[in-house]
Order: C-alpha cells, then sequence, then structure tokens
C-alpha cells in the first residue's frame, strides 16, 4: 500500500490519529494486522527517520509521536 495519501495531511493529525489507534491495539485486535494502520505508521516512521529521530529508541520515537 502506498504512503503517498498521508501527505495530504497535516503531520500533526496524523500523529494523532496514529497514537489514539495504537493505544486501543489491544481493544481491537484486527488493527494488528491493518494495512492502513501499517500504511500510516510507515509514513509517520519515514517522516521522524527524516527529522534525525532513532526508531529504535522507542523514547524518542514516542517523542516524536507526541509532538
Amino acid at each position: 500500500m502506498s504512503t503517498e495519501p498521508f501527505a495530504a495531511f497535516e503531520l500533526a493529525e496524523l500523529r494523532l490519529v496514529y497514537r489514539a489507534l495504537h493505544a486501543h491495539i489491544l481493544e481491537h485486535p484486527a488493527l494488528i494486522d491493518s494495512s492502513f494502520l501499517f500504511a500510516l505508521q510507515k509514513f509517520l516512521q519515514a517522516r521522524a527517520t527524516g527529522e534525525g529521530v532513532e526508531l529504535a529508541d522507542h523514547a524518542a520515537w514516542d517523542a516524536w509521536l507526541s509532538a
């Protein structure tokens, strides 16, 4: 799935949607295999990496998502 459609949205909104979905992933197990959530995560991770965030550092990734 292409992540290009996400480029049309504000980064702050995408971060909010991702955090909201991820916070409830255990309540909705179907999200784990969701192509939408995977594509959103891939898009956000690419943006974070582009801004110098080390994705292996969970605290840095979390701080970037919350910015």
